[in-house]
């Protein structure tokens, strides 16, 4: 069987993550499958994609919207007849509008498309008329390709339930396979309490309007307001656009001594970083999966979420939560475990055993299983 994968426009964050290690963990399993990819020209020239799977680029893609739009609805389709697909699995999020020859599998990993709230705040944030029309032609360009698929695949069930309410989608259409634990290994005890310093706690983030990190600045103000010694440590790029906002609101709150921006930091220091932290928090509104929480579980951090269906859903069910934009909350929270050390090593055990149940090797199993079941 040839199965063609479509990652044209994927370079970066988690979609990359996903593209490099599932495809790493199904290739081994899926022995009689000849793999292709077609990968951004930066996935190309790092050479990072295993040597079983022949590679095609093409660069015209990011001239302009229009020749994107041309490579979807043109030229893969004639790409898939030449080496004789017999599925194609995007993961981009999008697929061309009409169908193809053979069956697609369609991976969304962009939640946003489907959340009020994420449109709400993307919009707010994008501001202008044009940027607006584009956002809300990409969200029904995807919509569009999640009816046009043969079948869907999604991270979490509640990614599923939020599709299926919007697109109009059968049950029978959608699977959920949970990734891996990211970048990270699991390890197999908690962390050794740090001996000295103020106590780290981290969120691991790129920019998005759904991150949130205001709630979390305003509960590390707090904290230090009760007499603790804290550093919240973040990994944001100063030069993205809505970096600005959240620089004022650092010094508005005067915290600028205690917050700890390493900027954005490469896939080979995630791991040092998530154990150079104490706790881990993920106020974040919207995730298809989250992998920053799942690595910092697979790290033994104590970790604390914003009560959301997919936060909840990642952490199984019972892991510390607060409603979304309570930093209050946030901070009553984390308190306690600052200053229990039992406390810290029960949830750090906890976030252990959650970890253990993401893998690489299970989520490339459960995805051949649905891409052997969509070429039927």
């Amino acid at each position: 069987m040839k199965v063609l994968v479509n990652a044209v426009s994927i370079s970066e964050g988690g979609s990359l993550v996903v593209l490099e290690r599932l495809l790493a963990a199904m290739i081994p399993q899926g022995q009689d499958i000849e793999w292709h990819a077609v990968v951004h020209p930066a996935v190309a020239a790092r050479n990072a994609l295993p040597n079983a799977v022949r590679q095609w680029t093409f660069p015209s893609v990011a001239v302009s919207p229009a020749h994107l739009f041309f490579w979807y609805e043109v030229t893969l389709p004639r790409l898939a007849r030449r080496i004789g697909a017999n599925l194609v699995f995007s993961q981009t999020n999008y697929l061309p509008r009409r169908r193809l020859a053979c069956p697609t599998l369609l991976l969304v990993q962009h939640a946003g498309h489907f959340s009020h709230e994420f449109s709400r705040l993307m919009e707010q944030h994008l501001g202008t008329r044009k940027s607006i029309v584009a956002w809300r032609r990409k969200g029904a360009w995807v919509r569009s390709s999640v009816r046009v698929a043969s079948q869907v695949i999604v991270q979490t069930a509640a990614l599923a339930r939020a599709i299926r309410a919007d697109a109009w989608l059968p049950a029978g259409q959608i699977d959920v396979v949970p990734h891996g634990p990211g970048v990270v290994s699991v390890v197999d005890q908690p962390p050794a309490p740090r001996a000295e310093g103020p106590w780290r706690v981290g969120y691991v983030s790129k920019f998005g309007v759904q991150k949130d990190f205001a709630t979390a600045l305003r509960a590390h103000r707090l904290l230090l307001d009760r007499g603790l010694d804290v550093t919240l440590v973040l990994t944001l790029d100063p030069t993205v656009q809505g970096f600005a906002a959240i620089d004022r609101l650092v010094d508005e709150l005067g915290t600028r001594d205690r917050v700890d921006n390493r900027g954005e930091v490469e896939m080979g220091g995630l791991q040092p970083l998530y154990d150079s932290l104490d706790a881990f928090v993920f106020p974040s509104l919207c995730e298809s999966f989250g992998f920053p929480l799942v690595e910092a579980m697979a790290r033994g951090l104590p970790v604390t979420v914003a009560r959301t269906a997919s936060n909840l859903e990642v952490g199984r069910g019972d892991v510390p939560s607060f409603s979304p934009g309570d930093s209050r909350a946030l901070a009553d929270i984390l308190e306690p475990l600052m200053r229990s050390a039992a406390l810290r090593e029960a949830q750090s055990r906890r976030s252990l055993d959650v970890a253990g149940r993401y893998s690489w090797d299970r989520a490339a199993r459960n995805t051949l299983d649905v891409i052997a079941r969509t070429a039927r």
